[in-house]
């Protein structure tokens, strides 16, 4: 700490002649820090600048970073800007929010801190946002001031006293907190997990790279890390049962944003994937839409894409610098599964509009370990390689936002009579399972091993059915009240917007809410999930969106059926086990040959099985046994497609 005297008791408005602080510019090892001068609540902001020398491979400068939302432009603030001598050396416009956490941050003068100034980072003030090239490269080296920053404080609106008082209600949860809330604390909790903080981009990668001492803090009212995330896991829980002092739209409305703040502080990638991270924020807000990419360069270093905030970059340029740069590094078509009747090209999702999404990294993989093949012509058609697996025949009405349980099964009936207008009882048993365990995504007890609250295909057959003429439920009534909360608590997170579709083979598709009669489906290599495309003619196709469909969850789009007797169930998301008729385990598919001569495989700690040849390079992704002649040779018709 350095120690200043404290700011004057004059307000800010004093200070309406000066002249705008004018920044020097930094050297490329450089990063300003903030050394915020202590002061009383109402007096002025003021603060030294300085350049300090920043590369994490030597040493970084001690500071503490802040994570906030920038606010509406409306009504602004003055932060005076001092030289060592205390006086003025200019004034930056910061935002009331900015304004407002700094007030009270820093050291006040009635506190044992009074003559130490706070070293704090904050990107409205630490960085040049007038200069684009200054901003670009501080934009790329954000990741590495989070990860480094003595501590990150978060910082909710102060605006509403009902935030302070959420917080010191997560702070007295506990695992054996039985009481009933009142309305008033549901009240409150429900202005704190709205707060804008939860939906911003940026905060993510600030979330996501802060060290555990990090502190969330409102007005004077400080939570630990460590309190905050506690309390969040105890209200999940508390939730499900407790919610009586609310009404049913408000009962939703709280779920969805408790889900919200639960994934942000509490769920860090499980993948080391930037396209996973752009699953999970995309549908959270930004200022400018290009930070739906640039805000989370931080969290990787695969990709190598540079900010630019250039007036002639646009928002679509910088999706479409990404989708070629991640097909080109990585050679594989998953980040397709994120677009929805795209401007053009549709095979450039827009970041910008939020869609259901069913998981790039969810439960199964149609492509299996294929390497996609593709090219890009200078008008952006994208020309890739698939194959043909259905043609859309019937189509449902979408699911409504937020379902409860009612919602959930009055559209499943719906989705039922459109599906099978005999009735189910005029149609074999597998079509229905097909039909149950599509709507599941994979999440049944059949399919994987690794998630002890899955339901058996049954348990969830029974729920989903009931009350639909010709279903004779299996369950016993005392395991129904928590297959049915267990039910709620799926289909409320994940089906809003989704809808049902049926093939003219009869199997059925779970996809989002464009799709028609008409539309076809293909397999695309390197994608993990089915695409449904729109024709346009000769081979050329838009993409309508992304699907999952049950019965090509074990790669039977491209290998066919596993034999008579096998079975094969997710050990994770991506790693399958096949099971010998006898018991036997085995990672290998017992659909494919020996590998060709000369090539060689392992599998990673994770379970991931790698490929290479000779015994030397690096090891690939991709099964040499499934690249395009290979599947040709076992009568696969492959196509080439382009997307427009």
């Amino acid at each position: 700490m350095v120690q200043v005297p404290p700011a004057s008791q004059t307000s800010d408005s004093t200070s309406s002649g000066t002249t705008d602080f004018v920044y020097r510019p930094l050297s490329q090892d450089e990063i300003r820090v903030l050394l915020f001068l202590p002061g009383d609540l109402g007096s002025p902001l003021r603060a030294r600048i300085t350049h300090q020398h920043f590369d994490p491979s030597v040493s970084t400068p001690d500071y503490e970073a802040m994570s906030y939302v920038w606010g509406e432009l409306g009504e602004t603030a003055t932060l005076h800007i001092v030289d060592d001598d205390s006086n003025d050396i200019g004034t930056i416009r910061i935002r009331q929010n900015l304004a407002s956490a700094l007030r009270h941050i820093r050291h006040h003068t009635n506190d044992q801190q009074s003559l130490q100034a706070r070293s704090l980072w904050c990107d409205a003030v630490c960085i040049n946002q007038s200069n684009l090239t200054e901003r670009a490269a501080q934009v790329q080296r954000m990741g590495a001031i989070y990860r480094h920053a003595q501590r990150v404080i978060f910082w909710l609106s102060a605006e509403d006293a009902d935030v302070p008082r959420a917080m010191n209600i997560l702070r007295n949860f506990s695992p054996d907190f039985d009481q009933q809330l009142p309305e008033a604390d549901w009240r409150a909790l429900i202005t704190l997990l709205a707060d804008a903080w939860f939906r911003r981009v940026w905060i993510r990668q600030e979330i996501w790279l802060a060290n555990n001492s990090a502190l969330f803090q409102s007005g004077n009212c400080e939570l630990s890390w460590g309190e905050f995330c506690n309390g969040l896991k105890h209200l999940r829980s508390y939730t499900v049962d407790n919610q009586r002092a609310l009404d049913g739209e408000s009962q939703g409305y709280f779920r969805e944003i408790l889900e919200t703040a639960c994934d942000v502080a509490l769920s860090k990638p499980r993948v080391n994937s930037f396209l996973y991270m752009l699953v999970m924020t995309r549908h959270c807000e930004c200022e400018d839409e290009r930070d739906g990419v640039y805000g989370l360069l931080g969290l990787q270093d695969l990709l190598q894409i540079e900010p630019d905030y250039s007036k002639t970059k646009s928002a679509r340029d910088v999706y479409f610098d990404y989708t070629e740069t991640y097909l080109r590094t990585v050679s594989i078509a998953n980040i397709l599964s994120m677009c929805e009747m795209a401007d053009s090209p549709s095979w450039v999702p827009d970041l910008a509009v939020p869609v259901p999404s069913l998981g790039v990294y969810g439960i199964g993989s149609a492509s299996s370990n294929t390497k996609t093949v593709y090219s890009i012509s200078s008008n952006r058609k994208l020309a890739i390689t698939g194959t043909h697996v259905g043609t859309v025949a019937r189509k449902t009405s979408p699911m409504p936002p937020r379902p409860n349980l009612e919602d959930v099964q009055r559209t499943f009936a719906s989705w039922v009579a459109n599906s099978f207008p005999q009735g189910i009882q005029a149609h074999d048993g597998a079509a229905v399972d097909d039909m149950i365990a599509t709507i599941a995504r994979g999440h049944l007890k059949e399919d994987i091993a690794f998630d002890d609250t899955s339901l058996e295909l049954w348990q969830l057959k029974d729920i989903l059915l009931s009350g639909v003429p010709g279903h004779s439920p299996q369950q016993p009534s005392d395991l129904e009240a928590a297959s049915r909360s267990r039910a709620l608590d799926v289909f409320s997170k994940s089906m809003t917007g989704m809808q049902l579709v049926r093939t003219t083979a009869g199997k059925f598709a779970l996809g989002t809410g464009a799709a028609r009669e008409g539309d076809e489906i293909f397999v695309i290599l390197g994608c993990n999930m089915p695409i449904i495309m729109r024709s346009v003619g000769n081979l050329k196709y838009r993409i309508v969106g992304a699907c999952f469909m049950h019965s090509l969850i074990r790669f039977e789009g491209l290998l066919g059926p596993l034999p008579e007797g096998w079975k094969m169930i997710y050990k994770t998301f991506s790693r399958p086990v096949f099971i010998h008729p006898s018991g036997m385990i085995t990672i290998n598919d017992p659909r494919l040959e020996e590998l060709p001569d000369g090539w060689e495989q392992k599998s990673e700690q994770t379970g991931r099985l790698l490929w290479r040849y000779g015994g030397e390079g690096d090891w690939e992704w991709f099964d040499p046994r499934m690249a395009p002649d290979r599947l040709r040779a076992r009568g696969l018709r492959l196509v080439d497609l382009t997307i427009v």
